[in-house]
């Protein structure tokens, strides 16, 4: 996640800054997580994308396995 205005990947938002929650708990990603890598989003089939926290992802949709890591 980049800052908006300088654009600079290691300065980060502080807590409750983000633009977006968890849809299963409402956590925000803390300024400590790499959250392009481990937040997930599903679709829900209408069109909506629905944002998951690592430990909610894991519980709702199983541990992601190494042909979805690599993106194959």
């Amino acid at each position: 996640m980049r800052d908006v205005e300088t654009n600079d990947p290691r300065r980060r938002d502080e807590p409750g800054d983000r633009d977006f929650v968890c849809a299963e708990c409402g956590r925000s990603p803390s300024r400590h997580e790499d959250a392009e890598d481990s937040w997930r989003a599903y679709s829900d089939g209408v069109g909506e994308l629905h944002v998951f926290c690592p430990e909610c992802a894991e519980r709702e949709f199983g541990r992601i396995g190494p042909l979805q890591e690599s993106g194959q």
